[in-house]
């Protein structure tokens, strides 16, 4: 029998570690390193369908998490590619713009509705320990 997050015997597989870990995401113009973690867990896409692999996301800077925002300050979205758990990727080069520093990247997830892509770009600033989220994203339905 598999057990929740809970510790109990209840057979559901939701909320099961499948793997977790970190790796360097992005390096700053300082040098320094901005660190992605992650943890990826089975969740329950509802009576008759199954379960999917869900990951979640915090970046860190030496070992404090950015809080992740979007337009408006509003909480937002951290659009990492999956791929990247296993290490598939090098750290990104950040720039300088104003007080923040940016990386740009492509995003794309496919699912059983589809697809959806572009580009996205973080702007770090490690003074306030904040990462403001910019996307441009296509929705390719099936």
């Amino acid at each position: 029998m598999i057990e929740n997050d809970a510790g109990e015997g209840t057979g559901s597989r939701s909320g099961r570690e499948v793997r977790q870990g970190q790796f360097p995401f992005a390096v700053l113009t300082d040098k320094s390193v901005v660190m992605a973690e992650f943890r990826t867990s089975l969740e329950s896409q509802g009576p008759g369908w199954g379960y999917a692999e869900v990951t979640e996301w915090t970046l860190t800077h030496h070992g404090h998490p950015f809080r992740v925002t979007a337009e408006n300050e509003k909480a937002a979205y951290l659009p990492i590619s999956e791929r990247r758990t296993h290490g598939s990727r090098k750290p990104l080069k950040a720039r300088p713009s104003g007080p923040c520093e940016v990386v740009t990247y492509y995003y794309y997830k496919a699912h059983h509705y589809g697809s959806i892509s572009g580009d996205v770009t973080l702007a770090f600033d490690p003074v306030n320990m904040t990462v403001d989220v910019r996307a441009d994203f296509d929705i390719d339905l099936d």
